[in-house]
C-alpha cells in the first residue's frame, strides 16, 4: 500500500505526504464537497480555512495552545474524568457480578465533550451525569453523534434529502440552528466577563500582529465549533481503542496501573501536567494506540495548481488521499511487528527517533492539529484516573470493527467488562 501511487486520485507515499503537509501545504486544499459538509457544523474555523486565512488564524490561536496554557488546564480536565470513574464504580456496585459490560465509547465521548466545555468555554456541560443537561452539548450530539453524520452527508450530496419527512433529519437540522445560537451566546457571555480563564477568552485577547485586529464574534464561534469537533470525538474514540488494547494486553494494563498508582492520588485529586508527562509507560501506550488506529485515518486534498510531487507530475484538481496509516504500519519504519501493539517500542530505535512525517496521528506541518498536545493531555488524564482502580477486560464474543465516519469509530460501540482492580 505504501509504495503504490495512482494519478489522478492516488494514495500518497510517506515522502510525498511530507511534501503535501509542509513545503506545499497550501497548494493542496480540501475538496469542496468536504468543506461544504463540515462548514455548517464547524463554521469557517481553523479546520475549514485555507491559505492566508488559515495562516493568520493559526498565528492568533497558537498561544492559547502553548505548554504554559496547558499546565493550567490540568485541573479542568480531571473533574469529568473523576465523575466518569465514580459512575463506573457505581455500575459495578449495582451489578450482582461486580463486573458489568459497559458501553465505554458512549461515556468516553461524553467525558471528552465535558472537558472541552470546561477548558474551552468555562461551561460545565455535566454530560457524564446527564447527557440531556446542556443545550449546546445536546445540540452538538444531535448533529455529530454516531450515524447522524450520515444524514449530514446525504443532505450535502442530495439537497432534496433534507426535505424528506424523517425525524433524524429534523433533529440534525434543528441541532445545526441550536449550535449557531448557543455558541454565539457563549462567545458573548465570555466576552462580557473579566474573571476566569479558558481557551475562548485567551483567543479573544490575541491580536494579529500584522493587522492589529482580533477575532470577530463569528470567527470565535467558528473556533468554538472547531474545538468541539476536533477535541471531543477524536479523543473519545482514541480512548476507546486505547482501553481495548489494554483489555487485550493485561500485562501492559497491570504495569500501567502500577505506574499510575505511583502518583498516590486521592479521590478527586488532580495530577499535575508535569507529573502525568513523566509517566513513561502512559506516554508510550497513548502513542502506540494512536499509531495503530489514528483517529482520522485519511484526509483528502485537491491540487490547487499543476505541481511536482515525489517526482511525479500532478495536474491541477488531482484528488489525493493522505493517510498516516501508510507510514504507521510500514515495516520499513517500525520493523516486522509493525502491526502489533507494543508500547515498549517507543523506548528503542527507530521509534524513539521517528520523523514527524512518519508518525503523524495529528498530521504534520502547518496543518497539524493545533490541539494535538491538548488531546494527548486529555487522553493521559482520563487514563490516569480510570485505570487507578478499574480493571478492563474483553467482553466475550465481542469483536469491534473499525468504522470510518470522519473518525475511526469502533462498531458496535466499544463494550468492555469493568471491575475493581
Amino acid at each position: 500500500m505504501g509504495e503504490a501511487v495512482r494519478r489522478p486520485g492516488g494514495l500518497s507515499r510517506s515522502m510525498e505526504q511530507a511534501e503535501i503537509l509542509t513545503v506545499d501545504a497550501y497548494d493542496f486544499i480540501k475538496p469542496k464537497s468536504i468543506s461544504r459538509f463540515l462548514t455548517p457544523v464547524l463554521g469557517e474555523g481553523l479546520i475549514i480555512a485555507e491559505g492566508s486565512t488559515h495562516r493568520n488564524q493559526r498565528k492568533i490561536l497558537n498561544p492559547a495552545f502553548s505548554v504554559q496554557a496547558l499546565r493550567g488546564l490540568a485541573p479542568i480536565m480531571a473533574k469529568p474524568a473523576w465523575a466518569l470513574r465514580r459512575q463506573w464504580l457505581q455500575a459495578m456496585d449495582s451489578d450482582p457480578s461486580g463486573a458489568p459490560a459497559v458501553n465505554v465509547s458512549a461515556k468516553l465521548n461524553l467525558v471528552t465533550l465535558d472537558i472541552i466545555g470546561l477548558a474551552a468555554f468555562g461551561e460545565d456541560f455535566c454530560l457524564v451525569e446527564d447527557a440531556q443537561s446542556n443545550r449546546l452539548g445536546q445540540a452538538y450530539l444531535d448533529v455529530c453523534l454516531g450515524d447522524k453524520l450520515i444524514h449530514r452527508v446525504l443532505g450535502v450530496l442530495f439537497p432534496l434529502y433534507r426535505k424528506l419527512p424523517f425525524r433524524a433529519i429534523r433533529i440534525v437540522e434543528r441541532g445545526i440552528v441550536s449550535l449557531d445560537e448557543e455558541t454565539r451566546a457563549i462567545v458573548l457571555n465570555n466576552l462580557g466577563k473579566t474573571n476566569g480563564d479558558n481557551l475562548l477568552r485567551r483567543m479573544a485577547r490575541e491580536i494579529d500582529p500584522e493587522t492589529g485586529e482580533s477575532l470577530s464574534v463569528k470567527e470565535l464561534q467558528a473556533q468554538c465549533l472547531t474545538f468541539m469537533a476536533a477535541g471531543h470525538e477524536t479523543a473519545g474514540t482514541a480512548l476507546s481503542w486505547c482501553l481495548w488494547f489494554l483489555a487485550r494486553h493485561k500485562d501492559i494494563q497491570t504495569a500501567l496501573r502500577t505506574e499510575v498508582r505511583s502518583l498516590s492520588l486521592d479521590d478527586d485529586e488532580v495530577p499535575s501536567y508535569d507529573a502525568i508527562n513523566r509517566l513513561n509507560l502512559l506516554n508510550n501506550v497513548c502513542r502506540e494506540a494512536l499509531r495503530l488506529i489514528p483517529p482520522v485515518p485519511i484526509t483528502y486534498r485537491v491540487a490547487r495548481k499543476d505541481t511536482i510531487l515525489g517526482g511525479h507530475v500532478v495536474s491541477k484538481d488531482s484528488f489525493i488521499a493522505v493517510s498516516p496509516l501508510v507510514s504507521h504500519l510500514s515495516p520499513e519504519f517500525w520493523g516486522e511487528d509493525a502491526d502489533r501493539f507494543r508500547p515498549s517500542r517507543w523506548d528503542e530505535a527507530p521509534a524513539n527517533n521517528v520523523s514527524p512525517y512518519v508518525y503523524m496521528p495529528f498530521l504534520a506541518g502547518p496543518r497539524q492539529c493545533i490541539g494535538s498536545k491538548f488531546a494527548m493531555m486529555e487522553m493521559k488524564m482520563v487514563l490516569c484516573i480510570v485505570l487507578k482502580d478499574l480493571l478492563f477486560s474483553e467482553k466475550p464474543n465481542f469483536h469491534p470493527q473499525k468504522k470510518h465516519v470522519l473518525v475511526t469509530r469502533p462498531s458496535p460501540n466499544m463494550t468492555l467488562v469493568v471491575q475493581r482492580a
